[in-house]
């Protein structure tokens, strides 16, 4: 099994401080970490030196604010269209050979999985997704054959997204805008945890079920199983 872990503020105390998740409650790292990389390197370098580092004591989940536990200087890589059933409702064919559809989001985007999403003045057609994220702990900077069986050493943790879009800033214009519409500021809520992984979860990445809901209407409901383009085929891409 991996870790949970998030990131918070309190009342008391305004400074971000990582903690580990524990049947609803937080407990406390003494080391501060600057970002999700360093977080991520200390415990895939030692976990049970990383694990003795937290609070005896939780913290109640629901008495904090949740910070998103990956920080804004990274790249946010998107797919498409990439769910089975999603993209037969989009009136296009159910296919591997079909275009694995890549687009990206600005990092300033991101922000708190409980955060107000703040839509455009200009914006009527305000849409959410609700997305399985891959966080990378080793940079891709060269051509790199990656298989499932490698995906441990390049993968370190996933987390939840929600990939909200202006879409009539997508395509209501003469070009398709996919990054203005998906680029404003807060519309990359991210969290609450940062899941990192160890290598026998890499089983079960594709019998995930993602849901999302909307004032306690299901609004997505899909299984990792269902994605087209999966992960390693589209990391080595």
């Amino acid at each position: 099994m991996g870790l949970s872990v998030a990131k918070f503020t309190t009342e008391a105390d305004s400074n971000a401080v990582w903690g580990i998740v524990r049947d609803g409650s937080l407990h406390a790292l003494g080391t501060p970490y600057p970002s999700h990389r360093e977080l991520m390197a200390s415990y895939f370098s030692d976990p049970a030196r990383f694990q003795a580092d937290a609070a005896e004591k939780g913290i109640p989940l629901d008495s904090v604010r949740l910070l998103s536990p990956v920080s804004s200087d990274v790249q946010l890589f998107c797919q498409g269209l990439n769910y089975a059933d999603h993209r037969t409702e989009s009136g296009i064919k159910d296919s591997h050979d079909e275009e694995n559809l890549i687009f990206m989001k600005a990092a300033s985007s991101i922000c708190g999985p409980n955060d107000t999403i703040l839509r455009h003045r200009d914006c009527e057609l305000l849409d959410d997704e609700i997305e399985l994220a891959l966080v990378m702990k080793e940079g891709l900077n060269e051509s790199v054959a990656i298989s499932e069986a490698v995906m441990p050493l390049y993968v370190g943790g996933i987390v939840l997204c929600n990939d909200v879009s202006a879409r009539d800033v997508m395509f209501g214009s003469p070009m398709l805008q996919w990054f203005r519409g998906k680029s404003q500021r807060t519309f990359c809520p991210m969290g609450p945890v940062l899941y990192l992984m160890d290598e026998a979860d890499f089983a079960h990445l594709y019998s995930l079920q993602l849901t999302l809901t909307l004032n306690g209407a299901v609004k997505q409901s899909a299984s990792t199983d269902l994605l087209i383009h999966r992960p390693a085929a589209t990391l080595a891409e």
